[in-house]
């Protein structure tokens, strides 16, 4: 596209713009200002053909910058596209409500299943339902006991403390059941949020130590 418009701008000024263009018909002076207006955009400079006025030499300059912008621009956004890490991140087959210190919790674990270290990550856990009316649905927000870790080396157990505040507050199964409720889980590796269905939800297990990614993540 940049080639288009200043091989326009080189036709407008005229065949006496450009030194050593040899067409003589309007397609092949056409196509010598488009392959010159190539080689200085790309920084080439074959040296066939060059500006022979001052409002050419003003147009090449800012063609020359335009294409060193545009290629570092490019790079720039190559680099930040493959270069950056991807995380990956495996979710917990279930998971729990269990008792946890003096009350009970929602639990869940993820693990980075690559050999980096993850920093500044972020967890986020969303009640999904369906409002009494069955019409349309809410979502509440579940406070994290510990919402972002610096370093996520290998695991993170992710809980929420069912308290009085919470939502779950004298929720039973039958309840949440009857609502349709699912547990929208937001991670570094998952747009839109991986969703938890209450059928992956379990109840007096426990979690235990991830010391094997192959072994189950939830033992009862």
């Amino acid at each position: 596209m940049l080639n288009v418009l200043f091989t326009g701008v080189y036709v407008t000024l005229g065949t006496g713009a450009l030194d050593g263009a040899q067409a003589t018909s309007r397609i092949g002076w056409f196509g010598e200002a488009f392959f010159f207006s190539v080689y200085t955009l790309a920084t080439i400079g074959y040296g066939d053909v060059t500006p022979a006025t001052w409002q050419a030499d003003v147009v090449a300059t800012l063609e020359s910058l335009a294409g060193l912008l545009t290629f570092g621009l490019a790079a720039g956004i190559m680099f930040a596209r493959f270069a950056h890490p991807n995380a990956r991140i495996i979710f917990s087959r279930n998971a729990i409500i269990a008792p946890y210190r003096e009350g009970t919790a929602f639990e869940f674990r993820i693990v980075n299943s690559r050999k980096n270290q993850i920093i500044d990550v972020n967890a986020r856990v969303i009640l999904s339902k369906h409002n009494p009316d069955g019409r349309d649905r809410t979502y509440q927000e579940l406070p994290l006991e510990r919402q972002k870790v610096a370093i996520f080396p290998l695991a993170w157990t992710i809980v929420h403390p069912i308290g009085d505040s919470s939502p779950l507050q004298g929720v039973t199964a039958a309840d949440l059941e009857q609502c349709e409720a699912e547990f929208l889980i937001g991670s570094p590796d998952s747009h839109p949020p991986h969703p938890r269905p209450l059928a992956e939800v379990r109840r007096s297990e426990k979690v235990v130590q991830a010391m094997n990614l192959g072994e189950s993540l939830i033992r009862p």
